[in-house]
């Protein structure tokens, strides 16, 4: 399927608004995404799919969707992967904070 230029603009606007939740630190962050129709499906008429890979700060978060229209399947991996980002950048910020308590909690006990 030729990628036309309104579902690019779609996709790069779908995928700006998720990119304030990959941290500024990672230079290196990758985003691959993949759309299309796919064939030889049990659905009947055009399936479109979508899948959204985000490489971070050493961790691989993966969304897809299939949608009988391009544009939802586009919404629906988006937002699989928005919550895949905000479940990381959370147990991230909860593992930094036990860390940092574990250090201060032992200082205390130096004295």
């Amino acid at each position: 399927m030729e990628l036309v230029e309104n579902v690019s603009n779609y996709v790069n606007k779908k995928i700006e608004s998720i990119t304030k939740l990959v941290s500024k630190k990672d230079t290196g962050a990758l985003c691959e995404i993949e759309v299309g129709r796919t064939t030889k499906h049990h659905k009947n008429g055009d399936i479109f799919r979508a899948e959204i890979k985000i490489q971070t700060l050493g961790q691989v978060l993966y969304a897809s969707a299939e949608k009988d229209d391009i544009y939802a399947a586009i919404d629906e991996a988006k937002d699989e992967i928005k919550e895949e980002l905000l479940k990381f950048k959370t147990k991230k910020t909860t593992l930094d904070k036990k860390s940092g308590a574990k250090v201060k909690n032992t200082l205390k006990n130096i004295k």
